[in-house]
């Protein structure tokens, strides 16, 4: 895995990481602690991304969630980042979008 961190000096300061081959173990910790605290706003390409882990997933949703923008992402990835969007919930966790009796 092989991150590359482009830092643009533009008017809007766009701190951008390039994310290059899988996103597993290791790679996926080094990507939020790359990401964690950006000068600016934050652009996560993933154009070169082939692979990802559940972890890896996960992470790339906090960065949006975090207000990322995602760009890049291959019709694989993409299908992992919808699919583990609308995942059912793990048992005993509660759905945002429902509210407890």
């Amino acid at each position: 895995m092989a991150f590359f961190l482009e830092k643009r000096t533009s008017r809007t300061k766009t701190v951008i990481v390039r994310v290059d081959g899988e996103l597993v173990g290791e790679a996926t910790r080094e990507l939020r602690r790359l990401c964690h605290n950006p000068k600016g706003r934050l652009r996560v390409d993933l154009r070169d991304l082939r692979r990802a882990d559940d972890a890896g997933i996960a992470a790339i949703h906090e960065l949006e969630d975090a207000g990322a923008e995602v760009i890049g992402a291959s019709p694989y990835i993409a299908l992992l980042l919808v699919a583990r969007r609308t995942r059912a919930p793990a048992a005993g966790a509660v759905s945002p979008a429902v509210k407890p009796k």
